[in-house]
């Protein structure tokens, strides 16, 4: 199936296998040379995720061909590690694989208990990896689920990653070389893609050889008339663009845009500091983005000293950042940000920098709300408090580490389960509740009932859409 559905194409192909290789298996030595030689011949790779393996093995490139025989499970004691040109990932000593000489008296065959389960499944291992050697793949040894995950998914690195940036402290200091990454990226559903269905003579739908419908790429064409004569198309040599300025019309085209672009380089120029309490959290926009030296040591024993002085005066810097090249510039801020890490059983601070997005002046929506501060008495204020205190999470009840997106999750089981079925069109919803809720003590939550009755009240008018609901009202006619 593999090779049929992508024979003729660009592919990067690879096999992802997730075994514990605990049980002994009987090889064919015929049948695995032709799967060996088939994998090869369409460039794939084997990776193996091995649970709890006690080897591990990277390959790069494939064997040559002149070397390309897999060892045999019988021969795989034989195996010269160093030759396989491998990096260890993880070891461990067998310390529980003990041989006990077994014997029964009256019977003349004798049990080998030099060979065990370890031993079937340590050969199997070196069969595995003798293989992947032979596709360029690899062996990955994996002790629990989160690192089978880890080793068969990967990790995704967003290229902003890699965007270089220069940062300019101080007007009359020459520049540090520094990286930019993003910190948090929203994952979004993948985006759909539109064919058209081609129809045969008989108005039914072409059929290719593999069994799917022949599709075709659309392509939206937009026509623009004239507003006198509406049966008169307008070329795009005769179209303008324009802006609505009271009641007329300014011309404006792509290149007064680019025009009105600054030539800049990617950078972020420090303007000033300030205290931190003098920004709001509100208004903090977009996604954080973190700040490090990369491999410059200057940079990096800057940015760390930079760091450690915003954190002890507990200030921020406010700075202009142009993303891209040539770019607008944004108006943000560098927070210092200090995490607790364990290292040889001692607590270490490590010190860093991210950067914010702040709004213009004409981006900040002023909102006004009534205030209920004269309705508010102490005794309701308890009440309000003790309903927080009995609704607290506990310790690592909410982590956004372990919560996936249930829209994309029911999304992709959908679509395995159509790739497996195609006759299928269930749709397999995966909402549901994010975490285990504790039992809350529902004594504070009566009480605030009691503080807070929701009655009805009439607005100004008869009609019955100007009531609303006041959980604030003391007294107040209610139906």
């Amino acid at each position: 199936a593999l090779r049929r559905r992508t024979y003729g194409k660009k592919y990067n192909r690879s096999i992802v296998i997730l075994t514990d290789a605990f049980h002994e298996v009987v090889i064919e030595e015929e049948q695995v040379l032709k799967v060996v030689d088939s994998l090869r011949d369409m460039n794939c790779k084997l990776h193996v995720v091995g649970l709890d393996f006690e080897e591990s093995a990277v390959f790069e490139e494939a064997l040559p061909e002149s070397d390309a025989v897999p060892v045999k499970i019988e021969d795989a004691k034989q195996i010269d590690d160093e030759s396989a040109n491998t990096h260890s990932i993880d070891s461990e000593d067998d310390t529980n694989n003990e041989n006990n000489d077994m014997s029964e008296e009256g019977d003349d065959e004798t049990v080998d208990s030099n060979y065990d389960d370890n031993d079937a499944k340590r050969d199997t291992e070196r069969f595995l990896i003798s293989v992947a050697r032979l596709t360029g793949g690899s062996v990955r040894a994996a002790h629990n689920l989160q690192q089978m995950l880890q080793q068969s998914l990967g990790k995704r690195i967003p290229a902003s990653t890699r965007r270089k940036c220069k940062l300019y402290i101080a007007p009359t200091m020459d520049p540090l070389e520094i990286r930019v990454w993003l910190l948090l990226s929203k994952t979004n559903l993948p985006t759909l893609k539109k064919e058209a269905v081609l129809l045969g003579e008989d108005n039914k739908p072409l059929i290719d050889g593999l069994g799917n419908k022949v599709t075709s790429e659309l392509q939206i064409v937009a026509d623009h008339f004239d507003v006198v004569d509406k049966e008169m198309n307008v070329d795009e040599g005769a179209r303008t663009k324009a802006v609505k300025y009271g009641s007329d019309w300014v011309p404006v085209n792509d290149f007064d845009l680019k025009g009105l672009k600054q030539q800049s380089e990617i950078k972020i120029v420090i303007l000033g500091y300030i205290n931190q309490s003098k920004i709001s959290p509100g208004y903090c926009m977009g996604p954080p983005y973190g700040i490090s030296g990369g491999d410059s040591i200057r940079a990096s024993t800057a940015l760390s000293a930079l760091a450690q002085a915003m954190h002890r005066l507990s200030s921020c810097a406010i700075c202009t950042y142009v993303k891209s090249q040539n770019a607008d510039p944004i108006l943000t801020a560098i927070f210092p940000h200090e995490t607790l890490e364990m290292e040889n059983g001692q607590e270490l601070k490590r010190h860093g920098l991210v950067l914010l997005q702040l709004p213009f002046c004409g981006d900040v929506q002023k909102l006004t709300t009534e205030s209920f501060q004269d309705l508010c008495t102490p005794e309701k204020e308890e009440v309000c408090d003790r309903v927080i205190d009995s609704m607290m999470l506990p310790n690592g009840v909410l982590d956004s580490d372990k919560i996936p997106n249930p829209a994309i999750r029911g999304f992709r089981k959908t679509v395995v389960r159509r790739a497996i079925h195609p006759s299928s069109m269930d749709v397999i919803s995966a909402r549901g509740d994010w975490f285990d809720v504790p039992n809350f003590d529902q004594s504070p939550l009566n009480k605030f009932r009691e503080s807070f009755p929701i009655q009805v009240v009439k607005g100004k008018g008869a009609s019955k859409k100007h009531e609303h609901y006041d959980p604030f009202a003391d007294s107040q006619e209610s139906d």
